[in-house]
């Protein structure tokens, strides 16, 4: 069984995010995205179906690095485009994984 993070749960990512709280493949998953909001939903979702990384105990990741971590044996990036992952991936200075946008649902 796996530790899987997927970025971006807006519509798409979330998507495929609750389909891996679903599978008897993944142990947990972990949602991370610029919105808060997304994020605070998701992990009450994984934390009511067992699935919650226990790295985080009952707090949802407040950073990429909080979502991400050395026990983590996936990456999901699921983003708009290249430049969304080069913020991502490369940094945007607060290691957050974007710009300023917290309503923006990638």
């Amino acid at each position: 069984m796996s530790n899987v993070t997927v970025v971006g749960i807006g519509a798409m990512g979330g998507g495929m995010a609750r389909s891996l709280l679903s599978s008897p493949c993944t142990r947990c998953v972990t949602g991370y995205d610029r919105s808060s909001r997304l994020v605070e939903a998701f992990h009450a979702e994984a934390m009511a179906k067992g699935k919650a990384a226990s790295r985080s105990g009952s707090a949802p990741p407040t950073s990429l690095k909080d979502a991400v971590t050395e026990d983590t044996d996936a990456v999901v990036l699921v983003l708009v485009n290249e430049a969304q992952c080069e913020r991502v991936c490369f940094g945007g200075g607060s290691g957050s994984g974007g710009g300023d946008d917290d309503d923006d649902d990638d």
